[in-house]
């Protein structure tokens, strides 16, 4: 039999994949765990399984993944806990950049919402399970229906202990991962974060996404060498593109773009063409392009609607001058995302 769990990188999900795994070889059939993130990675796992159970464990999910899921309403374990800990365990594990970092955990936010969305699964928090685990199996216990005994319960506990107390150590966030966010990285990257990943840790709990804002850390300059978008861009030259971003994923649905940009008076008159697109396992979706020409210098706020349907496709934004442009520069603020409405698959 196949048991589904879907969550955030990080001990807290590895533990609760334990967890299930000794539930159910409590029952005498040999499970094993599979590690996927699209359908085609699940044929391939179940081909070569000899187990009886099989758990499969995932970060995200593609289109069909969530489509499967939805359609034949299995049950999915959805563990959850603060995004900051999957953001230190990309960094500490998988030796990722803090914006590589937060852009995975994003993309695990936006599946485990996108299929709160389509009304399957059983949400669980673990933020807490360290000080009362025996609730936490329990949950996950009855999840898929299983009963356990008290001895059942301090049996599993005692095999997973350890497991789960590595959950708070450093390399996941700690005791207090905003204190440790701001313990190591600069300001300028925690007030980022704060727009962006924290904001996914109140959508988690309370299972929408409504709005994401993500600042200008999160673009690079079109221009080689690819640097942040920290300082107003020269657009003096020919057409090119000027800088593109953020790269992050959004829930299914249908969401509302506005793009927060300041010209000087260089660009009075220049047509700018703005681009959106969602990639995901190489293949690009255009999702919308928009020409601007400004007749005042200063602030613009440009806004563009578009639909999503893949959770793991990462959103690109990409702006470029259409003409040559004599002397100009181009500043960003930040690209905010407001739904719309659903979106069902």
């Amino acid at each position: 039999m196949l048991f589904f769990v879907l969550g955030l990188p990080g001990q807290h999900t590895n533990w609760c994949t334990e967890v299930l795994r000794s539930i159910l070889e409590r029952e005498g059939r040999a499970t094993n765990i599979v590690h996927i993130d699209n359908i085609q990675s699940l044929a391939v796992e179940l081909t070569k399984s000899e187990s009886d159970n099989t758990v499969v464990l995932m970060h995200r999910l593609d289109r069909a993944l969530l489509e499967t899921l939805s359609e034949v309403r299995k049950t999915v374990l959805l563990v959850s806990s603060n995004p900051l800990r999957g953001f230190f365990h990309f960094r500490h594990f998988a030796d990722f950049s803090d914006l590589e970092a937060a852009r995975h955990v994003m993309s695990s936010c936006a599946s485990i919402i996108s299929l709160i969305q389509q009304g399957v699964g059983n949400f669980i928090d673990t933020e807490n399970f360290l000080r009362t685990p025996e609730i936490g199996i329990r949950q996950i216990a009855n999840a898929f229906g299983k009963n356990l005994g008290d001895a059942d319960i301090a049996e599993i506990y005692a095999h997973t202990k350890g497991l789960l107390q590595s959950a708070y150590d450093d390399s996941d966030g700690g005791g207090f991962p905003l204190q440790l966010l701001k313990d190591q990285t600069k300001k300028d990257f925690v007030q980022a974060m704060e727009f962006s990943v924290i904001q996914y840790d109140r959508a988690l709990k309370s299972g929408s996404l409504d709005r994401i804002a993500v600042v200008r850390d999160f673009f690079v300059t079109g221009d080689a060498p690819h640097r942040p978008v920290v300082e107003p861009i020269d657009v003096t030259g020919l057409a090119r593109c000027l800088f593109f971003g953020p790269y992050v994923n959004l829930p299914v649905g249908s969401w509302a773009m506005n793009l927060a940009l300041s010209f000087s008076e260089g660009c009075v008159g220049v047509p700018f063409k703005i681009e959106i697109t969602a990639e995901a396992d190489q293949h690009v979706e255009h999702l919308g392009t928009l020409t601007v020409q400004i007749s005042t210098a200063g602030r613009h706020d440009f806004g563009m609607n578009f639909d999503t349907t893949n959770p793991k496709a990462t959103i690109e934004v990409r702006i470029f001058n259409e003409k040559a442009v004599f002397d100009g520069h181009l500043s960003l603020g930040f690209a905010d995302f407001k739904r719309r409405n659903r979106v069902h698959v």
